[in-house]
């Protein structure tokens, strides 16, 4: 037989780690190597299940793991002097034959009540699926009005092909001949002070009191299987990037009856061609030409919620800033809408016929008759300049 492996290199933890590291270890290989679940070498899976299980017995109990920092192994062994409590070994009492859970179960035997340490799960316990995460990206226009849609998930579901039994036929399973289908082994030892009972795992089933004759072909007895499906979600108005849906019960389906898990859905933003949200503020920049710049004009504007119909004072310089009150962003929480900031820029001819270039330099000459003919100069440079 191999020699056992240090219990903390099982879990994959430091020697001080804490309680919570431990559980947390502890679960995310059990759900890992649960030979039921487990895709590779199924023998391979269950060595590694009961190993860790082990492990997690002995560092999960304070005393225990009290016990094995200071003795290793060998404070388990049964045939070791000095054994279990306090070095007290075979002195006649019987203490060196127990572990820590045997002299519970036997102060339990005096106070007429059982050991809470040794509550056991059975096959009838259902078991909760687990959560899911997958990114949804969005438009800003669907993030900013919401939007019904439809998307594809992934995740473990119901097998179809045995109805989540696990087995091909109704009477692929059968009672552990190991157990009786309890789930759990007993063992009764006499002890001066009276019986003594001890409750473990069994590690035939582990724990479910059933095995499986004929495992189904499509699930490999899991009665899970990973399919893809299309959902329907409800996109509420004013989501951001970074905020999250739940959605109950569309996560990994569970087994022996118990809950599916739920699916979170992250949200991310699509880059736009043309809006940049800031906090509730949608920026956006619209070029207008230099006419429309010098006299004014009316332009449309496109906004989350349609074009808008802005107006342009005359000697509107390049970059000015008009702000569009509650077209910007909706506040998730109902609040009202944030603004759209509108940033002018101003489209410079780069190609004038002799005539417009004549016109400019009339335009900017001081000395020119533009002083006295100013309206007349500008709608020349008007007319000029939009008939090319």
């Amino acid at each position: 037989m191999s020699p056992k492996r240090d219990y903390y290199e099982v879990l994959g933890v430091s020697r001080g780690a804490s309680e919570s590291e431990i559980k947390q270890a502890y679960r995310r290989l059990a759900r890992n190597y649960h030979p039921d679940l487990y895709k590779g070498d199924k023998k391979e899976a269950e060595e590694f299940f009961k190993e860790v299980n082990e492990a997690y017995e002995v560092l999960s109990d304070p005393r225990k793991r009290a016990a094995y920092d200071r003795y290793g192994h060998s404070a388990f062994d049964k045939t070791a002097v000095g054994s279990y409590v306090g070095g007290w070994g075979d002195d006649g009492f019987g203490f060196g034959r127990f572990g820590f859970g045997d002299i519970e179960d036997l102060f339990s035997s005096f106070f007429g009540h059982p050991s809470p340490k040794y509550e056991y799960t059975t096959r009838t316990q259902s078991v909760r699926g687990r959560d899911i995460q997958q990114q949804l990206e969005l438009t800003l226009e669907e993030a900013a009005l919401g939007i019904d849609k439809e998307i594809e998930v992934t995740s473990l579901r119901t097998c179809l092909n045995c109805g989540g039994r696990g087995t091909e036929s109704s009477t692929g399973v059968k009672v552990c001949p190991e157990c009786g289908g309890n789930g759990v082994i007993q063992r009764i030892q006499q002890t001066i002070f009276g019986r003594i009972i001890q409750s473990t795992t069994c590690r035939v089933c582990l724990g479910k009191g059933s095995i499986l004759v004929d495992p189904c072909k499509r699930c490999k007895g899991s009665g899970l299987v990973e399919r893809t499906r299309k959902i329907k979600v409800t996109i509420p108005k004013g989501i951001r990037a970074g905020n999250v849906i739940r959605l109950e019960g569309e996560g990994d389906a569970g087994s022996m009856g118990g809950p599916p898990g739920d699916l979170y859905l992250q949200i991310t933003l699509a880059p736009h061609k043309l809006f940049k949200l800031t906090g509730n503020d949608i920026i956006c920049e619209i070029s207008i030409d230099l006419v429309t710049a010098i006299l004014g004009g009316k332009i449309l504007v496109p906004t989350l919620f349609g074009e808008e119909k802005v107006e342009i004072h005359p000697g509107t310089q390049p970059f000015t800033k008009i702000t569009l009150p509650g077209k910007g962003m909706p506040s998730i929480k109902g609040y009202g809408n944030g603004d759209q900031i509108v940033v002018i820029k101003v489209e410079i001819p780069r190609k004038l016929t002799p005539r417009q270039k004549e016109l400019i330099k009339e335009f900017a000459n001081p000395s020119s008759t533009i002083k006295t003919e100013k309206k007349g100069i500008f709608e020349k440079v008007k007319k000029t300049l939009t008939h090319k």
